[in-house]
């Protein structure tokens, strides 16, 4: 159930620990009917390549992945974290490998490429031995940047009902709650950077349109005192020729005559 609710309603959904079950679609039987039991599936006898396990989840919400966040990036999926006992008499202990399948392709997570299979699933990026409790391994895929986005949990000798580890799960959650506070608050940072850069552009912007501003009245005071000394020298010239032709129309002395 918790794996179909994932494959369902990703955009509700954070994270999931799945105890002791079945990959996302096992249980459709032949007839469509999904509310019936399925005894190929609890068998273990419905296998599948990653690709078609991680198609079959895909399926279930097939726009989902074609729709972007405000940001313009493909949206998550939620985390998944699957455990399982070796002695499982109920469901069988081949599901484990299954749901692991399937969700390390649904959320690009394969594992150590051409390292084989541990306990029926792909090798993990990280494999921890008796964690969280003695006899039990602990499979993480990570992506590039080393977030787990799936955490497969073998439990050795354990049967159908795996007890519930909470603090192994509250762990879990609390990592992703920890790593989403973190994406949060470096969004946060980043948009006060974009803020603080847009602030300071737009001070410098202002600043330079005072400076232009600042030179347009400077050339327009030294145009005008171009022309007001053009002018002046103008003014100075025709008083110059008017005394000029004063001079010339003056009488002469009568010594010059």
């Amino acid at each position: 159930m918790a794996n179909v609710l994932a494959a369902t309603y990703p955009q509700l959904i954070s994270a999931v620990s799945v105890y002791s079950g079945v990959p996302a679609g096992c249980f459709m039987s032949s007839s469509g009917g999904v509310a019936n039991w399925n005894n190929s599936c609890s068998g273990g006898n419905s296998r599948a390549t990653a690709q078609r396990w991680g198609d079959v989840a895909r399926e279930m919400f097939p726009e989902y992945d074609y729709q972007d966040d405000e940001e313009g990036k493909r949206r998550p999926r939620p985390r998944m974290q699957i455990w399982h006992g070796s002695s499982d008499g109920t469901v069988s202990p081949n599901n484990y490998g299954e749901q692991v399948k399937q969700w390390t392709n649904v959320l690009g997570v394969p594992g150590v490429e051409g390292g084989g299979m541990v306990n029926g699933a792909p090798k993990g990026n990280v494999e921890r031995k008796d964690y969280p409790a003695k006899g039990y391994t602990a499979s993480e895929y990570t992506d590039k940047e080393g977030v787990v986005w799936v955490e497969g949990i073998w439990a050795q000798g354990v049967g159908h009902s795996v007890p519930a580890n909470l603090s192994a799960s509250e762990a879990w959650a609390e990592e992703m709650m920890a790593e989403e506070m973190m994406a949060e608050e470096m969004m946060a940072e980043e948009m006060m950077a974009e803020e603080m850069m847009a602030e300071e552009m737009m001070a410098e912007e202002i600043m330079a349109e005072e400076m232009m501003a600042e030179e347009m009245m400077a050339e327009e005071m030294m145009a005008e005192e171009m022309m007001a000394e053009e002018m002046m020298a103008e003014e100075m010239m025709a008083e110059e020729m008017m005394a000029e032709m004063t001079d010339r129309n003056s009488p002469k002395d009568e010594k010059s005559k």
